[in-house]
């Protein structure tokens, strides 16, 4: 059977440094030790760049998921990114899939 989910614990270990702690009976996300950056309020930018680092440590947690598990039961759900040539600015363009499989009712997530 694939892997179709991560433990908070397995998100962790595939950081630099932890990003989920738990809080009474909430699990509570540091956007500090996921980006490096440290925020004054709710008005500080740096969303799409929290996005981003998210999904890419997701990816990295699913590679070291994945170096155990025979290919029929790797997780897939979050491929390597496509990347495009830099532009006179010197950017690149960043293209992450995520695929998840859904109950119609949205109350079941799961990897795809």
């Amino acid at each position: 059977m694939p892997k179709t989910d991560f433990s908070f614990e397995e998100i962790n270990s595939a950081a630099e440094n932890p990003i989920f702690t738990l809080s009474g009976t909430d699990i509570v996300l540091s956007l500090s030790a996921l980006t490096g950056d440290t925020y004054s309020d709710l008005t500080s930018e740096g969303a799409v760049e929290a996005l981003f680092k998210l999904r890419a440590l997701y990816g990295s947690a699913q590679d070291l998921a994945n170096a155990t598990l025979e290919a029929a039961e790797q997780m897939t759900a979050f491929p390597a990114y496509t990347v495009g040539a830099p532009d006179d600015a010197g950017n690149i363009n960043v293209t992450q899939l995520s695929v998840y499989d859904l109950a119609i009712s949205f109350d079941k997530i799961i990897a795809g």
